[in-house]
């Protein structure tokens, strides 16, 4: 059965790949995170396709992407730390979704790990900490 490619999609594979550079944690902060997708969006748009995003007030926002985090969060995939600064820690089960579900999704739409992995390391650049 063929399942369509969601911005979960995207993220759990981006996730997984900064997990794999032992990388435990990456800011919440809504200003970065936004940011960084949106600067990969225009770097890599057919694999950013099922993101959008809205040039108002400060900071261009995509609402697939809040959304994506939340589900992500939701799920137990990676879990959002209330302490200063914000971040998400990546939980054990990411691995396992993205083995199951979105590495054969994401592969027939044509993404691989070697691109998931470009842009893991520039999300890593902006976004995690010495973790």
């Amino acid at each position: 059965m063929f399942m369509p490619m969601a911005a979960e999609d995207v993220v759990v594979g981006i996730f997984r790949q900064i997990k794999q550079h032992n990388k435990a944690k990456l800011t919440a902060d809504r200003e970065t995170l936004h940011k960084i997708f949106y600067d990969i969006k225009i770097k890599y748009p057919e694999i950013m396709s099922v993101f959008t995003f809205r040039e108002r007030e400060q900071f261009p926002e995509s609402s697939q992407l809040d959304q994506a985090l939340s589900n992500l969060d939701a799920a137990g995939l990676i879990s959002r730390q209330n302490f200063t600064p914000r971040y998400y820690s990546f939980e054990d089960p990411l691995e396992r979704s993205y083995n199951k579900f979105s590495k054969k999704i994401l592969s027939d739409a044509g993404i691989y790990e070697e691109q998931l992995d470009r842009i893991a390391a520039q999300i890593e650049l902006v976004a995690c900490g010495k973790a």
